[in-house]
């Protein structure tokens, strides 16, 4: 979801549920119904706030699930600067292991026949805080006896230091709240995160008596949440970064220039007589040219430097911590000269150069500032013969009563 409760990607398994309706671009309100939306609208909120929620509720019937039950994680995305642009939520189907718990009260046998087996650490404790029940998870998952573990105090059992970690949530859920949070832990298998939540137990009356601790890895989860914010932020066709990627990097290098004084340098490119090349050899010819244009780009920056797709054949290139102009002009001198060589296609060769636009950052100038002047000086380049670059005039109100000295284009 971006910050208007509007999706941006959703799985088949949502989609399915709403029988292939395309979900993209349509309101969280409008998809769920307002009665239904009523239910998540305070997660909803504190997400929006930067705050990780998890959450269970029932199906909704009017999607003939109403007799499910799903645990909801919304995890904040955030940009560079941490400001929160959206969410991603992911529910999951926990009917089993509701029913598990609501069998809880039946004899140890059953209840371990089915604990054993469910993939997580189950644990029951006290209101003194020891350990009245532990499942086999223990064992497969860290090599420790349930046996070991029994009727003894949860921090004899999780040492001191984990314990005085643990200890203020540990109030919080016999107070009564249900508590979630992640955790890193070395399992026989391997480093893995788990989504730990205490849930409390309660009497006829109410009271708090116990708790009941899950412990879910988590770990493929995470991982494809880091899948989900690279595909979110690479060009899928040149591996490069995209725009959005760019301009969040963009104004954190901005930052760092006005801190140092070193101006900062935007290279805006595009690759000439592009249209023509698709439009003779067709969109596979122009995917293969683009690829390659960026192949030989990124090969010709600086590891500091970033380089990116900014949209169809128009690319951009941030230097950072530049001296002056002669230290931007050998780069995009050797730009140009990386394109020299035949782009070799599937079925041909063919000659692809590129015209850039080159912009020095100024005293207190922003991106959008410096991009119009790269645009512009880009245009200058296309407009005198292509296959070179020009130097962007300053400003004009930092430009004062003289002339901007032009200067001698580089031609390839």
């Amino acid at each position: 979801m971006d910050a208007s409760l509007r999706f941006t990607f959703v799985n088949e398994h949502l989609r399915a549920l709403f029988d292939g309706v395309e979900l993209v671009g349509k309101l969280l309100p409008e998809v769920r119904g307002a009665e239904d939306f009523e239910v998540v609208e305070p997660y909803v909120r504190r997400v929006l706030a930067g705050e990780a929620v998890t959450f269970e509720k029932k199906g909704d019937p009017a999607r003939g699930i109403g007799h499910k039950w799903h645990q909801s994680h919304y995890i904040p995305d955030r940009n560079a600067d941490g400001t929160v642009r959206g969410f991603y939520a992911m529910t999951f189907d926990i009917t089993e292991r509701k029913q598990a718990e609501m069998r809880s009260a039946e004899s140890e046998r059953r209840l371990r026949g089915l604990t054993d087996n469910v993939p997580a650490l189950m644990t029951e404790l006290d209101r003194d805080e020891r350990v009245v029940f532990c499942n086999g998870r223990y064992q497969t998952w860290l090599g420790i006896s349930p046996e070991a573990m029994m009727n003894r105090p949860i921090r004899e059992v999780i040492g001191d230091a984990h314990y005085e970690m643990r200890k203020p949530l540990l109030a919080r859920a016999f107070a009564g709240e249900v508590v979630s949070f992640e955790q890193s832990a070395r399992l026989l298998i391997g480093e893995r995160t788990l989504q730990t939540t205490y849930l409390p137990q309660k009497n006829a009356e109410g009271e708090v008596v116990g708790l009941y601790v899950l412990a879910n890895d988590v770990s493929d989860l995470k991982q494809k949440q880091l899948q989900l914010d690279v595909l979110a932020r690479e060009d899928a066709l040149t591996g490069l970064p995209n725009r959005r990627s760019f301009e969040e990097h963009v104004h954190d290098a901005m930052a760092r220039s006005r801190r140092s004084g070193l101006s900062v340098c935007l290279l805006f490119l595009d690759i000439d007589y592009f249209k023509t090349i698709n439009d003779s050899l067709g969109h596979a010819a122009g995917d293969a040219v683009l690829k390659e244009f960026g192949r030989r780009l990124r090969q010709s920056v600086r590891d500091t430097d970033m380089a990116a797709r900014y949209a169809g054949d128009e690319f951009v290139i941030l230097l950072e911590g530049v001296a002056g102009a002669a230290e931007a002009q050998m780069v995009a001198g050797k730009v140009l000269a990386a394109m020299r060589p035949a782009f070799s296609l599937p079925n041909r060769t063919l000659h692809a150069t590129t015209s850039i636009g080159v912009a020095m950052s100024e005293e207190d100038e922003d991106f959008p500032s410096l991009l119009v002047r790269a645009d512009n000086a880009l245009y200058a380049a296309k407009k005198e013969g292509k296959n070179r670059f020009v130097m962007a005039a300053p400003r004009p109100e930092a430009s004062g009563a003289g002339a901007w000295p032009r200067q001698e284009p580089y031609s390839a």
